[in-house]
């Protein structure tokens, strides 16, 4: 009797901790466009919120989060990509552009942020997520296709 109630336990432990397993809403590459066609769900939170809703791996960022580059006509941004920095190279030399996620960020009167390099992040880390986590997004855009 003691090792049927045990399993009974041992089984409802299972299935209630299985259960809260959040699944993220972009699972794969080609879901991307879930995030854009979900945006209100984003929009006027922090970026951490974004990014713990996407499963494949960044590898290559570039933006604006300082908002004082040669980029600051487009605002403060980040350019998330999912490939490596050469493959966009090669890719953008054929107009082939993969699929990509810009995010714009509510523009922050004392930014001290920490300038992106030029040539981008080349893998995304949780000390950028610390650093730029807490910036607001106030869009999200989809582009290209993999």
């Amino acid at each position: 009797m003691k090792k049927l109630y045990f399993l009974f336990i041992v089984t409802i432990i299972t299935n209630v901790s299985a259960s809260c397993h959040a699944q993220k809403m972009m699972a794969s590459v080609n879901d991307a466009i879930k995030l854009e066609n979900s945006k209100q769900q984003f929009i006027g939170k922090p970026l951490k919120v974004l990014l713990d809703q996407i499963g494949p791996q960044i590898k290559f960022v570039i933006g604006n989060p300082d908002n004082q580059s040669f980029h600051a006509t487009e605002g403060t941004f980040l350019r998330f990509h999912f490939i490596d920095k050469s493959d966009f190279v090669k890719r953008k030399a054929k107009n082939d552009i993969a699929t990509m996620i810009t995010v714009n960020f509510k523009i922050e009167p004392d930014n001290t942020r920490k300038h992106l390099p030029i040539e981008g992040i080349l893998k995304w880390t949780d000390a950028e997520t610390k650093e730029y986590g807490d910036m607001i997004i106030v869009a999200i855009r989809v582009k290209g296709k993999d």
